[in-house]
């Protein structure tokens, strides 16, 4: 499967992060395998993975003041494309 493109963060609050993005793959078997994990500091080394169905996805139990990296591959009967481009976040501070 092609590449997911335009990976856009468009919430961030201390301890969620919403993504979405777009597909020029018109397969309704098709899915969306997310990668994430802290940049920096005690954390990093843990990589977190999810799988959706839908163009956007919702990172939640993040820590406050942490910088992450995501990426998006494409998932069909085939397996897994190319990953997106990195897209880095910071959340942000506890009020």
């Amino acid at each position: 499967p092609e590449t997911p493109v335009n990976v856009t963060i468009s919430e961030v609050t201390a301890t969620s992060v919403k993504l979405t993005w777009s597909s020029h793959n018109v397969d309704p078997n098709e899915s969306y395998s997310i990668i994430y994990r802290q940049r920096f500091g005690l954390g990093s080394d843990s990589i977190y993975r999810a799988n959706v169905q839908r163009p956007e996805f919702t990172a939640n139990g993040l820590s406050a003041s942490t910088q992450y990296e995501f990426r998006v591959s494409a998932v069909n009967k085939y397996g897994r494309g190319e990953p997106s481009e990195s897209v880095h976040v910071t959340t942000a501070e506890l009020s």
